[in-house]
């Protein structure tokens, strides 16, 4: 997600732990995790949100020029909470409500451990304003893609 936010100055991408504490902590727990950026002025904010039950990684993305926050999972399992909870604090962080919709019309997983893969996949198309043009026969290589990514900390 750093890398995301590094190459697309219209992204914000929350910290992989932000969703968690929000849960536990509410709005008062992580009211200064964007750092004193104005995140409104983003074209995208990026929450990654883990499913401590389940072990699993979704991903929800707000669009603030619409207005809208949608909630991508590589299980097409339904998270109405999610998009409750980041809607309410989106709300209290900037007085702006979003309508929610959850995506289901999304390259899926066919195992049990690629969801984070998936969740990348899907903030790198979002930021890129690209399709969704990957399944899951590409995820070997987008792996290996991420790793040379990660190494020369810039997206190929």
């Amino acid at each position: 997600m750093g890398l995301i936010m590094e190459n697309f100055d219209d992204v914000f991408a929350y910290s992989t732990f932000f969703y968690t504490k929000l849960l536990s902590g509410g709005y008062q727990a992580v009211s200064r995790w964007h750092k004193g950026d104005n995140v409104f002025r983003k074209r995208l904010l990026v929450f990654p949100v883990h499913q401590a039950e389940c072990a699993h990684w979704c991903l929800s993305v707000a669009n603030v020029s619409n207005k809208q926050i949608a909630y991508y999972d590589s299980l097409k399992k339904e998270n109405s909470i999610c998009l409750q909870v980041l809607s309410s604090y989106l709300q209290k962080l900037g007085g702006i409500r979003f309508s929610r919709y959850e995506d289901r019309n999304i390259p899926m997983q066919s195992n049990g451990y690629d969801c984070g893969v998936f969740v990348c996949l899907y903030a790198r198309c979002l930021a890129e304003r690209s399709a969704f043009s990957f399944n899951q026969q590409d995820i070997s290589a987008v792996r290996k893609q991420m790793v040379t990514e990660l190494l020369c900390k810039k997206l190929i």
